[in-house]
């Protein structure tokens, strides 16, 4: 059996600067095969042909995890030089496969050997050595190396529109499920290469959108990345998924807004200003960031005002979901801290010194801004939907 291998060898020689080649390019070309016994040339100068001649039957071994959990499947891989073009399995519930691949399962625990015979033109070659796999009645293990992507287009992306396209690979054992999560819901797709996501166009400077996937094998499953991907169009704007229905069923009118949390630990307003205005005495602010995974030694968010209400209260709560009020200044639920200002400036500190918050790397987190003077209290003292809020991170 030959296999046709064709290259202008002259071309080659010169491409790759040959040790000792003269001007006609003699010299000596390295080529190595494992599915090649020896090579033949043939053909005229300049215009040659290079076959593989495979003089020998196939030698197999059998690829794949020794361990298995009975219902689960396992796939077993045979893995043959010179190639192989059919294959005899023997054992288990693969006797008599005849495909490269076979997806070996097990009704009940014990040892059970599998082996794989290819066959190439020369004929067929021996036996495999026996793999030996332990099949257990214990839970199936979590599935492992797994890798969560994403691609925007454009690179960097602007309020111009886009996509973000996300994937998944390398996930072991083969047999998995996944279910994506956009903005946290899960059920976006079931699929391990979703189609690209549009970003919306015009109107969407501040708009993020994250994803994460659970990948699950039988009834034990993984959510990766820990940090969820992100898709983030920088600017102000209007919010980018944030679900703002409980603001309005609250009585409020919501204005979400999306700021990417400093990246660096102990960066100074590393983050472009984000100025927000209509905040009057039935608006919310409402603003979204993903935790750090660096958490500096005095992390703070901040609101500023820039309004000509220089003595105007603010209540800051700091929830797990958007649209939330403290009804005190004593963590509860969802709500892990609140702060009430007078002033030009509000500070909330998110990690280092009094009163501080331990935030879990790559969770989603709101802090929900009202024009309040006492916690509950329906009073505002900034009526004026002219008042606006400069909203800020330090880390």
């Amino acid at each position: 059996m030959t296999r046709t291998i064709r290259i202008l060898l002259a071309a080659f020689a010169a491409t790759f600067a040959l040790a000792g080649a003269s001007a006609a390019f003699a010299g000596t070309v390295h080529l190595a095969d494992p599915n090649c016994d020896s090579f033949t040339l043939t053909g005229t100068a300049g215009n040659q042909t290079l076959n593989c001649v495979v003089s020998s039957p196939p030698t197999c071994t059998v690829q794949g995890s020794s361990a298995g959990s009975v219902g689960t499947p396992l796939t077993l891989t045979a893995q043959c030089s010179p190639a192989a073009t059919s294959w005899a399995w023997s054992g288990g519930s693969c006797q008599g496969a005849i495909t490269q691949i076979c997806q070996a399962t097990s009704a009940g625990a014990g040892v059970v050997g599998y082996s794989v015979l290819g066959t190439n033109a020369n004929g067929p070659g021996g036996q495999s050595p026996t793999l030996n796999v332990t099949w257990s009645t214990g839970p199936p293990p979590n599935p492992t190396g797994c890798v969560a992507s994403i691609v925007t287009n454009p690179t960097t992306l602007t309020n111009a529109g886009g996509t973000a396209t996300v994937s998944v690979s390398g996930c072991s054992p083969g047999t998995v499920s996944y279910n994506w999560s956009k903005n946290g819901a899960f059920g976006w797709s079931a699929s391990a290469t979703p189609a690209p996501d549009s970003l919306g166009v015009g109107g969407t400077a501040g708009y993020t959108n994250t994803y994460q996937v659970q990948v699950c094998n039988g009834i034990s499953c993984v959510v990766l990345p820990a940090a969820p991907l992100t898709a983030f169009v920088p600017g102000t704007g209007g919010g980018g998924g944030i679900d703002l229905s409980a603001c309005t069923s609250g009585g409020y009118t919501g204005h979400g807004v999306d700021i990417a949390y400093p990246t660096v630990a102990n960066a100074t307003r590393v983050f472009t200003d984000k100025t927000v205005g209509n905040f009057g005495g039935s608006d919310m602010i409402v603003v979204r960031f993903v935790a750090a995974l660096s958490e500096g030694n005095g992390s703070t968010i901040s609101a500023v005002e820039y309004s000509n209400f220089p003595a105007a209260f603010r209540l800051a709560t700091l929830s797990t979901a958007p649209c939330v009020v403290a009804t005190s200044g004593t963590p509860s639920g969802n709500v892990l801290k609140a702060v009430i200002s007078q002033g030009p400036i509000l500070n909330m500190a998110l990690a280092g010194g009094l009163g501080v918050v331990k935030l879990t790397p790559g969770a989603t987190y709101y802090v929900n801004y009202v024009n309040r003077d006492t916690y509950g209290s329906s009073a505002n003292s900034c009526p004026s939907s002219n008042c606006a809020m400069v909203i800020d991170f330090n880390n």
